[in-house]
């Protein structure tokens, strides 16, 4: 019995203290990939597909979060397209699919209205869809009526930048268009963009970072296509590391441009390779 009862304590010891050791190790891996700001991906990359699809796809690839564009078909037995002037119904059965595959709309756009009523229904459609950010490239001239508009509904603006000759494709003029503008008014960047635009994607980032709200994150080639991150031009690491050392905390949305067909084991390839190299820095 006496026994008995020694190997008894001897296998609890030994299970207390491999316990410990997994817990030990599974906190220091999430230390390494622990950061302020949530992953998401467009649906743009799959925008050949419905929005139902690539939701879909999006938890294929295991992201919870997701942006939409206008113009996408719903999908999924829900007739129309993503669109801020949908009705009351169309919006519960969107916002139904969205809760059935536990993801989130973190945004929409990039979309910029003409007219300042078109600006108020979408404010309004933000709302009621849990929008967090509005990615747009407004007219300079509606500029100060959004800023009120953000504060009013207390819903952000990030405005997104298009490659040259966009109106808002270097950082410089996105950052003048800032200036006495509303602390919800912000900046989208597109690192894509910004390299087809012959910049610095890490010194455009640097510029930008005080009014960051959210990224369009991706690799392009030397052609200027969308590739498998890692491999193309943009040094991934060290915009990685100005988000970290800023504390950014909006979102961070993959896009893929390029083979719109059966390119999710391509993105998978790209989040994985993002996920090493966070896991990589300090």
């Amino acid at each position: 019995m006496k026994t008995s009862l020694f190997k008894l304590a001897i296998a609890l010891i030994f299970t207390m203290v491999f316990s410990s050791c997994n817990q030990g190790q599974k906190s220091t891996s999430n230390t390494e990939n622990q950061v302020d700001w949530n992953l998401a991906i467009l649906a743009y990359t799959f925008k050949d597909n419905t929005f139902a699809e690539a939701i879909a796809k999006a938890k294929e690839l295991g992201i919870d979060r997701i942006g939409g564009f206008p113009g996408q078909a719903i999908g999924g037995g829900i007739e129309g397209s993503m669109a801020f002037n949908m009705d009351s119904l169309t919006r519960g059965k969107v916002l139904d699919l969205l809760a059935t595959n536990n993801v989130q709309l973190v945004d929409f756009g990039v979309i910029s209205p003409k007219t300042q009523e078109e600006w108020v229904q979408l404010f309004e459609f933000a709302k009621s869809m849990g929008i967090q950010n509005i990615v747009s490239e407004p007219e300079p001239a509606l500029l100060d009526y959004i800023s009120t508009l953000c504060d009013q509904y207390q819903i952000k603006v990030a405005i997104h930048n298009h490659a040259s000759p966009s109106i808002y494709w270097h950082p410089d003029t996105v950052m003048k268009s800032l200036e006495g503008k509303s602390e919800l008014m912000g900046v989208c960047a597109d690192v894509g963009h910004w390299y087809r635009s012959q910049l610095d994607p890490v010194q455009s980032l640097q510029k930008v970072s005080s009014r960051l709200f959210e990224l369009h994150f991706k690799d392009i080639a030397k052609d200027g296509k969308d590739v498998v991150m890692g491999t193309g031009d943009i040094q991934i690491a060290p915009l990685l590391e100005i988000l970290k050392q800023q504390h950014f905390k909006g979102v961070l949305s993959l896009e893929c441009e390029g083979d719109l067909h059966g390119n999710v084991p391509e993105i998978a390839k790209s989040v994985a390779y993002y996920q090493q190299v966070l896991t990589q820095i300090p």
